[in-house]
C-alpha cells in the first residue's frame, strides 16, 4: 500500500516538473511512480492469492485446530496426523513425524515513557520509537515450530495473545508429543 501511495506522489511530482519545462526529470518521476504503483499492486495480488488459497484449504477440510493471523497460519489435522503451516507467500504440510520441536515466545518491553513537558519534538520521537518497538516485538513473538525441512526449518505462526500460544503448546503436547 505504501508503494502505491509513494507512486502517486512521484507521478504528481513528475507532472509538476513536466509542466515547468523539466521534461526529462518529470518523465523520470512519472516512470518511477508508475513502477512503484505496478509493483505495489503486484505484491498485493500475490499476498491476496496466497491468503485465498490458504483460506480455501482450511475451509475445505475438517481441521480440528486452526489459527490465522498477520499473514501466517497454522492448522492441525489430528486424524491424518498432519500439520499445515503458512507464512506470507508459502504454505506447506508436514506429517507429525517431521516435527522436531515447538515453542512460543512473547516479546515485550522497550518502550519509552515521557514525563512532564518534554516538548513536541521529543514527544514525537518517543511515539515513533514506540511504534518501531511494537512492530519489532510483534515480529519476534509467536508460536514457533521446527520441522525436518532444509529450506524452511522454522516456521512462525503469529498469535494474538499469550493465552492462545499456551493453548497451542497444549495442543502440540497432546497430539504431536504422543508419537
Amino acid at each position: 500500500m505504501l508503494k502505491i501511495f509513494l507512486g502517486l506522489i512521484a507521478i504528481f511530482i513528475g507532472y509538476i516538473l513536466f509542466g515547468e519545462n523539466q521534461g526529462l526529470l518529470g518523465l523520470a518521476f512519472m516512470g518511477l511512480g508508475a513502477w512503484l504503483i505496478w509493483s505495489g499492486i503486484k505484491k498485493m495480488r500475490n499476498e491476496s492469492a496466497s491468503t485465498d488459497e490458504w483460506l480455501s484449504l482450511i475451509a475445505n477440510t475438517q481441521y480440528q485446530y486452526t489459527n490465522k493471523s498477520d499473514c501466517s497460519g497454522i492448522a492441525i489435522d489430528t486424524k491424518e496426523r498432519v500439520l499445515h503451516l503458512r507464512h506470507p507467500n508459502l504454505f506447506k504440510s508436514y506429517p507429525f513425524s517431521e516435527i522436531r520441536s515447538w515453542r512460543y515466545h512473547l516479546s515485550t518491553g522497550g518502550h519509552i515513557r515521557t514525563y512532564g513537558n518534554v516538548g513536541l519534538q521529543a514527544g514525537m520521537q518517543a511515539v515513533g520509537e514506540n511504534i518501531r518497538v511494537n512492530r519489532e516485538n510483534k515480529k519476534a513473538s509467536g508460536f514457533f515450530v521446527t520441522v525436518r525441512d532444509i529450506d524452511n526449518p522454522e516456521w512462525r505462526a503469529g498469535m494474538s495473545s499469550e493465552k492462545e500460544m499456551k493453548r497451542w503448546m497444549e495442543i502440540f503436547a497432546q497430539f504431536v508429543g504422543e508419537q
